[in-house]
């Protein structure tokens, strides 16, 4: 650009070329263009790109809720487990059992599970 021209890079879409997790990543970009007042001045020489860049893994939070039961005389318990994964992807979270701190009534024991 020269002097006080007035032209700017504009549009383009970028996309990594896999989604799994990695350093220097290559990327891609397509629909460059250029605006502003003095862009007809300018052509470039390709509307479209490639650097790299890297993507990092998402941390998994998984967290367990608890059921409500009426009184058997046993520990087990039942719960459901829920994460923040991202849509689309499978998650199998493996535990064997979950209880009761304790077999008695009362208002609010602590869960365990195991896996």
């Amino acid at each position: 650009m020269l002097g006080s021209d007035n032209v700017s890079l504009s549009g383009g879409t970028a996309s990594f070329a896999t989604k799994t997790v990695g350093a220097s990543k290559t990327v891609s970009v397509s629909g460059l263009g250029l605006s502003g007042t003095d862009a007809g001045n300018y052509q470039l020489a390709s509307t479209s790109a490639t650097t790299t860049a890297d993507i990092t893994a998402r941390s998994l939070m998984v967290s367990a809720t608890g059921a409500n039961k009426v009184y058997d005389g046993t520990t087990s318990a039942t719960i459901t487990l829920a994460d923040n994964r991202i849509s689309g992807d499978s998650l199998s979270p493996p535990y064997t059992n979950a209880s009761f701190a304790g077999k008695n009534v009362g208002n609010r024991q602590d869960h365990q599970y195991q896996r």
